[in-house]
């Protein structure tokens, strides 16, 4: 008996709405703490950038991986089960409550009177609900009592019940879609063609061109994309640009950014050791003679400034490509250059030339977007429900010669109402 009361007692914390508002202020402190520091960095990025006593707090309460952390998930699963209980133990009582009859001979009395003098009572009874805006009148038999009774918007008890179904949806779907998110970076120049993860799916840049507006000012981005199955037989095609995503099958292609990119051929003497496509801030690494030259930036319209190097457009006018040399881990050089002049260091030769623009595309997907949008429609919905859609109800009780309402009564109907039961107050 004791373990029943126990099971049940926990059942009713679990369930509770104080429970559950709790949970949510956790949640979201904790969701404030992710935000705020930054997740999944090693221990030193945390000494760079925070005090010792910081680093020590973040490292033994786990807030570098908060959203992967047991006792997020413990109170997330919490969360869940509260909102799972209110939603189905409840809707026993709901419906109940919406189909039933409560009323308040306190609280709620709107008027009595005599039904003597009145031929036909239950006419009279109908009367005055529609005058009071209910139909469909039920009644019941109470001992010696006859209770009439309508009721109207009984909806807007399911208002609270929709409002945490949707919730549990939300963060289901939400949770859903956050473990199994597949996200991927695309970028090459036109004429290029890179895989997308491990999707069996690959990207063909077809073309990329920028529109520019007054003043060489940027205005939008344009990629012509094409989707490569397996095989490489195209399986779709569209073109993207900055705010409208190309989608494919629950894949969304945003253009994200654009850069610099030039071809780097590599000598020792005259034999050539490395060919490849360099992006801005990417290296070409030569592991077996230990040395790498790093791309830095292109400046399409150099100018040297006394504050220090810029461009005037974003057109390539003069282009300038600014360089780094590192030998045996060391920088050893860094200058700029022209497109296809040659960069000597020691015996070595590098040549950058072949620029040309390059488009960044972020690739995501995440499952369970639809559940989601119909969890916050369905709070939306349980919002107008428990707001503007209040349950009312009238009830006429009828005993021995006394009539009395209970109830909603428009102000208008009490006067009719009034007005009648003066007249037949003789």
């Amino acid at each position: 008996m004791q373990e029943d009361m126990s099971f049940k007692n926990l059942i009713s914390l679990f369930r509770s709405m104080r429970f559950g508002l709790t949970l949510l202020g956790i949640l979201g402190v904790l969701a404030v703490i992710g935000s705020t520091i930054p997740q999944g960095q090693s221990e030193a990025f945390y000494r760079m950038n925070y005090s010792e006593g910081r680093v020590r707090l973040i490292m033994a309460l786990g807030f570098n991986n908060i959203y992967t952390s047991l006792y997020f998930k413990s109170l997330f699963m919490a969360l869940c089960i509260n909102l799972t209980l209110c939603s189905i133990l409840r809707f026993k009582d709901i419906l109940k409550k919406a189909n039933g009859l409560s009323y308040s001979k306190e609280e709620e009395k709107i008027e009595s009177l005599s039904i003597k003098g009145i031929e036909k009572p239950d006419a009279f009874i109908k009367e005055k609900f529609n005058s009071w805006g209910y139909g469909q009148i039920k009644t019941r038999q109470e001992g010696q009592r006859t209770v009439f009774y309508s009721k109207r918007l009984s909806i807007g008890y399911f208002g609270s019940w929709l409002i945490h179904l949707g919730l549990l949806i939300v963060i289901i779907a939400y949770s859903y879609g956050q473990y199994s998110n597949f996200s991927a970076a695309v970028y090459g120049i036109p004429g290029a063609v890179e895989e997308i993860g491990d999707t069996g799916l690959s990207a063909a840049i077809r073309d990329f061109r920028i529109e520019f507006g007054a003043g060489e000012t940027i205005n939008q981005y344009y990629t012509e994309l094409e989707l490569l199955d397996q095989e490489g037989i195209p399986v779709a095609s569209g073109l993207l640009y900055v705010n409208n995503p190309f989608r494919y099958k629950g894949y969304s292609f945003y253009q994200t950014a654009t850069g610099w990119a030039a071809g780097i051929k590599a000598f020792k003497g005259n034999a050539a050791i490395g060919d490849q496509l360099l992006y801005e801030g990417t290296t070409y690494i030569d592991e077996a003679e230990g040395i790498a030259l790093q791309f830095n930036k292109l400046y399409p319209d150099y100018i040297n400034t006394s504050s220090g190097m810029s461009t005037v457009s974003q057109l390539p006018n003069n282009p300038k490509i600014l360089y780094s040399i590192f030998y045996q881990g060391s920088r050893v050089d860094m200058n700029v250059v022209s497109p296809g002049e040659i960069i000597n260091w020691q015996e070595y030769q590098f040549a950058l030339d072949n620029i040309n623009r390059y488009t960044y595309l972020q690739v995501n997907k995440m499952p369970g977007k639809a559940a989601a949008l119909s969890g916050a429609l369905l709070i939306m919905v349980g919002l107008y429900f428990a707001f503007y859609l209040k349950p009312r109800h009238v009830v006429a009780v009828v005993e021995g010669h006394s009539l009395s309402f209970y109830g909603h009564a428009a102000v208008r109907g009490k006067n009719v109402f009034n007005s009648v039961n003066t007249g037949l107050g003789g």
